[in-house]
């Protein structure tokens, strides 16, 4: 069953410090509204996805994604049920600051000119917002590759606008 949803994402410059400093990290040289966190937002309103304030995986009903602070994709899930399932099989899991840890060491090597750290192992039952809503997005049959955009907010809201300008292909 197909069924559009809304991937939103939230503009780091109406949150908290930490709101910023995400921003900072995973900016894009694309667009000039900065995000710092993204979630799905399901026909009716309610949100899902991975936050660390709520520590990991859930869903909420109390999110007003209509207060200027959250920029919207429409995206066509041909796979809706698939992604609604994958959800619920994740409902609950952590959110993964070890994930946190490897996007600033790779901006510091980036920075710095290091070369590659091995210093975290990734945690498939803990997720960051991004990494969970592009696992979300593809097990709803959206056709990207999930390599592309495990990084940033701000690397997924470009993939997903070139993903819909050229029509989702």
């Amino acid at each position: 069953m197909k069924k559009k949803v809304n991937v939103i994402f939230y503009n780091a410059r109406c949150g908290k410090p930490h709101s910023w400093l995400i921003a900072l990290i995973t900016r894009s040289k694309k667009h000039k509204i900065q995000y710092s966190h993204v979630e799905i937002e399901l026909p009716g309103g309610t949100t899902i996805g991975s936050d660390e304030a709520d520590g990991g995986v859930r869903s909420r009903d109390d999110i007003d994604t209509n207060n200027g602070c959250w920029g919207k994709i429409e995206v066509m899930l041909p796979k809706y049920q698939a992604a609604t399932r994958f959800f619920y099989d994740t409902e609950g899991d952590g959110y993964d600051w070890q994930r946190i840890g490897i996007i600033a060491t790779r901006s510091l090597r980036q920075l710095f000119k290091y070369g590659k750290s091995r210093l975290f192992k990734d945690d498939k039952t803990k997720w960051i917002c991004n990494e969970w809503a592009l696992e979300y997005l593809i097990r709803g049959g959206v056709n990207i590759k999930s390599q592309i955009a495990t990084s940033d907010p701000n690397e997924l809201y470009d993939i997903l606008i070139d993903y819909n300008e050229s029509g989702g292909k």
